[in-house]
């Protein structure tokens, strides 16, 4: 039993030392350094969610800034092509807080690849 925890243990440690090193090979390759420029965020993506996408944003907001006692972490808020007034609304949160930033889809690509 103890040997076959060890194996999936050890398998487990492969499998990440694995994607690490693909994943740093490739920023050497590409001389990009991605991470670093980014820096904490966190992405969430809207589609027609004119009724929930404030309150969603509102509990990020509370729940990983405010209430936590940290320094805002900037909130990327992503529609990805609706046909109400969810990019609209927001926009209106993008103003209200500094470390909101709301786009569409097609922006949030050139955002992505501006990097």
């Amino acid at each position: 039993m103890i040997c076959a925890i060890m194996t999936a243990v050890l398998c487990v440690f492969a499998v990440y030392g694995a994607v690490r090193f693909v994943l740093e090979l490739s920023l050497f390759v590409c001389g990009s350094d991605l991470p670093a420029k980014l820096g904490r965020h966190t992405v969430v993506f809207f589609r027609n969610d004119e009724e929930k996408a404030e309150g969603w944003i509102r509990t990020l907001i509370r729940e990983k800034t405010l209430d936590a006692g940290a320094e805002p972490e900037d909130i990327i808020a992503v529609d990805t092509g609706s046909e109400d007034d969810t990019l609209r609304i927001l926009k209106n949160l993008s103003a209200e807080y500094d470390f909101v930033h709301a786009m569409s889809f097609e922006d949030y690509i050139r955002f992505i690849k501006g990097y």
